[in-house]
């Protein structure tokens, strides 16, 4: 099953975040930025126009205005180009002269790129002078806090609210340094002494401090709030302390909804913890506002927009459908970030129609919108429309360069997201079924970044497309290895878990991932899988045959049926089978019936199977018989199978009518490259009573020339040889013949939606038979065939099929019906 349109991994967030110091500083010139001034260069970042600023300072630093350079350092960092302001203040801006206020922008640029040591440095450097600096102290007790030194960071405080005890940034730094401590406290392998309480309540009263003194500052009360929420009170508790207006209130539910997907959450049980309170707040003011008299619209559609959000990201699709249908009735037009979650909503709902209109919306106000694209693209591949699916990702593709190359530093260095619209693109082709393009995409990518846990996860998938479950499950583990808490590579272990036969263990992680996240619907889609593995089955089918011509030697018209069933699993590997068959023909001599009753067991393994069954043979001639059939694969190409019979099912029905009946033993092989190309051969040997031995050999390849979305077009080549020991036995008995053919099979995906589908299946073949004293001559058919899949447990297939075969030298024509059910219950 393909995987659905969702937030982006975590992995992959993680993989951009570390690659931002790659980010392109190229200088882009805006307006009229070449002829701006430095003080005007500087007013226009104030005033939001970064990139003209930016072009000008550039210029300026460039010609060695030295002023220019320092405010090109303090414009990246606004511009949050904090790799970049770092290069500058490295390479082209005296450091041990530069003013005050470049080194602070510097600093945080370090703290920001988590070079801590370099912050710390600039920060301890500047406190020599200045000692009594509160920003300097404060910035320094960050970098001590985000560098896990959060007794160092409270400390540092403690002492700086000595001497400046009424300043909020004061009790805010020491707030934040105390939450630091709490939350490290709870991070895994942390000592049991290291209980977080004592912090807690520290950032608590310095959050709760802050708010006195800055009552309108959002920061505060969201520390706060999440401080009161850790200590099991609702988020809006804090945030009574002290009451802040209403308009700043309904600000800070916003930031909260914005946090809720900011944060890591402390379990992936937990992952909803921030989203339910930000919308238990927003929902309380919600009612607040309502109860106001004359109350303010703006702050009403404010809230109702942001509780859309809410609900995305609480993964509460048909809520969030339903809020923005109605912010829609009563306001008209929804923003795009509003109109963004409603398609995400509506794809979850299995709407894509809906969804792709939805995301043509905010690429219409937002073209460069990554996400939005990446939805529509999910969206287009749930409506089968695969040209636009592949047009989409590969803009994506395109548009992004491989490699981006600092201004200061010539080195190239990799663009995460060119990387990640490739792997997105090669993943399209997957879905696509075009497995063997998506291999040839996904590997170079593989092989450039082989420490990539969501890129080796792909790969998997991809693999086990091909047919190699053993090397989808080599990737899988390397990935799991590298991201072990990465929800989509958990999901990847399940199923190659049940690929490979490893029953309990899929059991396992398939409970601890409908434990953690019973919604998502990768998750539902594995447990699915996983209990209809666990159903019984039930297969049958009938095939009726008329044959017309003069063809003595022919088997005759005639009707097969079989009905097959096989027990739930026994063990895990083992199934009970039962199996009814009738076959019916009506040679010359008359009618032939044949009635066989199984019962049996078969095994399933990872790497072998084996089905053993007794028969009971009733009609034209009553006698007991038995079958034994194995297969092992020792690797992902390599086939390998036997069987033995007593009282053969092949044995020819017009042999009964003379008491003759036939044992059979067989080997066979195959090789099988991958999904588009294989060669088998078979050998069978048939010991009849009446002293015939016969022997033949098939050998058959197949390879795929079209791969299509929605078309596949194999050829199938074959060659069959047999001989036969006795002259003149009363069954069709060539002493020795051989044939020649090509199939040609297409299969064309008429209609698809999520499990259901309908596919049309075309196979012609030509070929020539020559029997021993009668020659050669032509022989081929017809078949086509409807294919039903109704869900994961019923499949229906029915077809007719037209076929010349040669009987002694004589052109024999049949006509052919059949009907397969396949169901699980």
């Amino acid at each position: 099953m393909r995987p659905r349109a969702a937030p982006l991994p975590r992995a992959r967030a993680v993989c951009c975040a570390l690659a931002l110091a790659a980010l392109s500083g190229a200088a882009v010139a805006v307006g009229d930025s070449a002829s701006l001034s430095r003080e005007q260069a500087v007013q226009a970042a104030r005033d939001g126009r970064l990139d003209a600023a930016l072009a000008a300072l550039r210029r300026l630093a460039s010609a060695g205005d030295v002023p220019a350079r320092h405010d090109l350092v303090v414009v990246l960092g606004w511009a949050g180009r904090n790799s970049e302001a770092i290069e500058v203040f490295e390479h082209i801006v005296t450091a041990a002269s530069a003013p005050d206020f470049v080194q602070r922008s510097a600093a945080a640029a370090y703290r920001s790129e988590r070079r801590f040591d370099d912050a710390a440095r600039l920060a301890r450097a500047a406190l020599l002078a200045q000692p009594r600096d509160g920003e300097w102290t404060r910035l320094l007790a960050g970098v001590l806090a985000d560098s896990g030194r959060s007794a160092e960071a409270m400390a540092l405080m403690e002492r700086q609210l000595a001497i400046e005890p009424g300043d909020a940034g004061n009790w805010l730094a020491l707030g934040n340094a105390a939450w630091a401590s709490a939350q490290a406290a709870r991070a895994p392998g942390a000592a049991a002494a290291q209980a977080p309480l004592p912090a807690l309540f520290i950032a608590l009263r310095a959050y709760t401090q802050a708010s006195r003194l800055q009552p309108a500052n959002p920061d505060a009360a969201l520390g706060a709030s999440a401080v009161m929420s850790r200590l099991g009170a609702p988020y809006g508790a804090a945030q009574q302390l002290p009451a802040a207006p209403l308009a700043l209130r309904v600000d800070q539910a916003g930031r909260q909804v914005r946090w809720a997907t900011q944060l890591d959450p402390p379990s992936p049980a937990r992952r909803f913890e921030r989203a339910d309170a930000a919308l238990a707040e927003i929902d309380r003011l919600l009612a607040e506002v309502r109860a106001t008299s004359g109350a303010d619209p703006a702050l009403l559609q404010s809230l109702r927009r942001d509780r859309v959000i809410a609900l995305r990201q609480r993964e509460r699709w048909a809520d969030t459908a339903a809020a923005a249908a109605s912010l829609r009735a009563d306001g008209g037009a929804l923003p795009a970030f509003v109109r963004q979650a409603e398609a995400d909503a509506l794809l979850a709902l299995r709407r894509p129609e809906q969804a792709r209109a939805a995301y043509n919306d905010v690429l219409a106000a937002d073209p460069a919108n990554r996400e939005a694209a990446v939805g529509r693209f999910f969206a287009e591949v749930e409506i089968e429309d695969f040209t636009a699916a592949f047009g989409t990702v590969d803009a994506l593709a395109a548009r992004e360069p491989q490699a981006l190359t600092l201004p200061l530093d010539p080195m190239p260095r990799p663009n995460p997201e060119w990387l990640d619209a490739h792997i997105l693109a090669a993943n399209a082709r997957s879905y696509a079924d075009m497995q063997a393009e998506a291999w040839q995409r996904i590997t170079p990518l593989a092989d450039g970044a082989p420490a990539l846990g969501y890129l080796r996860a792909s790969q998997s998938a991809i693999a086990a497309g091909r047919g190699w479950p053993r090397r989808a499950d080599e990737e899988i583990h390397i990935a799991a290895s590298v991201a072990p808490d990465d929800r989509g590579i958990q999901i990847g272990l399940a199923d190659s878990a049940m690929r490979r036969q490893r029953w309990p263990e899929a059991r396992e992680r398939v409970a601890a991932l409908v434990a953690a996240f019973p919604d998502d619907r990768a998750v539902q889609r594995a447990a699915r899988d996983l209990a209809t593995r666990d159903l019984a089955e039930l297969q049958t089918g009938v095939v009726l045959r008329r044959e017309t011509g003069d063809a003595q030697a022919a088997p005759g018209s005639g009707i097969d049926a079989y009905l097959r069933l096989y027990s739930p699993p026994i063990g895990e590997l083992w199934r009970a089978v039962a199996v009814a068959e009738r076959l019916t023909a009506s040679p010359p001599e008359g009618d032939a019936v044949r009635n066989r009753f199984g019962a049996g067991a078969q095994y399933r393994g990872p790497d072998a199977q084996l089905e053993a069954t007794a028969w009971s043979n009733q009609g034209t001639l009553q006698k007991n018989g038995f079958s034994l059939s194995g297969s092992w694969t020792p690797d992902d190409h390599v086939w390998l199978g036997a069987e033995a019979q007593a009282f053969a099912a092949d044995t020819p029905l017009r042999a009964l009518l003379y008491g003759i009946t036939a044992n059979a033993a067989g080997a066979s092989a195959s090789y099988r490259w991958n999904e588009s190309r294989s060669v088998a051969a078979a050998f069978r040997r048939l010991d009849f009573s009446d002293g015939n031995l016969r022997r033949s050999l098939l050998l058959s390849g197949t390879e795929r020339v079209v791969a299509e979305p929605t078309l596949k077009i194999d050829l199938r080549p074959a060659f069959y040889t047999s001989t036969n020991s006795l002259v003149g036995a009363p069954y069709f008995n060539p002493s020795r013949d051989r044939s020649f053919s090509l199939g040609f099979e297409a299969d064309h995906l008429t209609w698809r939606r999520y499990e259901r589908s309908f596919n049309q299946r075309l196979v012609a073949t030509l070929g020539s038979y020559w029997q021993q004293g009668y020659g050669a001559g032509a022989v081929g058919g017809l078949r086509y065939e409807h294919v039903w899949r109704n869900d994961p447990l019923t499949e229906l297939r029915y077809g007719i099929e037209l076929a010349r075969s040669r009987y002694d030298g004589v052109a024999e024509r049949n006509g052919i019906f059949f009907a397969t059910l396949n169901h699980r219950f």
